[in-house]
């Protein structure tokens, strides 16, 4: 339940306009996940919202994606 909040995903800010061979750990960083931004978004990881179970979904630069829990310490 986000409260009412638009549902959507938004591109890791971080990353925006990174060459892919420049970013060390691809396999670790966050290319998009469950956020407030709306279409087009590019964002922080820190407005993650927990659509699932308590949790969000990202995608990683390297392709695969993943459940993450909202727990403090477990964003990527």
């Amino acid at each position: 339940d986000t409260s009412g909040q638009q549902c959507s995903y938004s591109m890791f800010d971080a990353i925006s306009g990174v060459n892919l061979k420049q970013i060390p750990k691809p396999y670790a960083t966050p290319a998009m996940f469950d956020s407030i931004g709306g279409w087009n978004s590019s964002a922080p990881v820190n407005t993650a919202v927990p659509r699932h179970n308590n949790g969000f979904n990202t995608a990683f630069v390297d392709g695969h994606a993943r459940w993450q829990s909202m727990n403090p310490g477990n964003k990527p």
